[in-house]
């Protein structure tokens, strides 16, 4: 009989200690009902406001050539005003500037890409071995910024920065870039 009472007092003392447990557990989830982004990390930048566009949004963007073909750069001013200007060609007589005016829609979308891309949080460089989990050699560096809402970051990335699987690195910053072209269907003011 001996064995029974200790196995039940064992098997009620495991009981009540998880009872407390979960207690507990429901008592500290309900009373952290603080900002959640009081939960990040210090060093963690605050994310890219949404909703109305701040006054300030000026995006810069450039491909250097390296082995492509084709080096350009653009700047979009906070009224909108683009800035594109072919910086490398084979043909010097293509080097060009042109300036067009972007939709509101389209100055949106991009900061939707560069909210998505989480983009403060990323490095300022992408560049070095040290920052590349790999590297190819002769590829266009790509150099991005941001000016929103009283806050300013460039980021460095060189085209031939890879990961294991040789992928573009890192896959946000690249998408980034991509779809920058995209948006603004930079293509069009390519040289024919």
């Amino acid at each position: 009989m001996k064995k029974t009472t200790n196995f039940f007092s064992a098997r009620v003392r495991l009981t009540i200690f998880g009872a407390v447990l979960c207690v507990c557990g429901l008592f500290a989830a309900g009373c952290s009902k603080s900002d959640p982004a009081a939960s990040l990390p210090a060093n963690r930048p605050a994310a890219i406001p949404s909703g109305n566009l701040p006054a300030d949004v000026r995006i810069t963007f450039e491909r250097t050539a390296a082995d492509s073909p084709l080096g350009y750069k653009l700047e979009i001013a906070p009224d909108r005003t683009l800035v594109f200007e072919v910086t490398y060609y084979h043909d010097k007589s293509q080097l060009k500037k042109t300036t067009a005016r972007i939709t509101e829609d389209q100055l949106r979308a991009l900061v939707d890409e560069f909210r998505k891309a989480d983009f403060f949080a990323l490095n300022d460089s992408y560049q070095k071995n040290d920052e590349c989990p790999a590297r190819w050699t002769d590829n266009p560096t790509m150099i991005t910024s941001l000016r929103i809402d009283g806050r300013e970051k460039r980021i460095v990335r060189d085209g031939g920065c890879r990961d294991k699987e040789r992928r573009p690195y890192p896959p946000a910053l690249a998408a980034l870039e991509d779809r920058i072209d995209e948006i603004l269907d930079t293509k069009q003011w390519f040289p024919k």
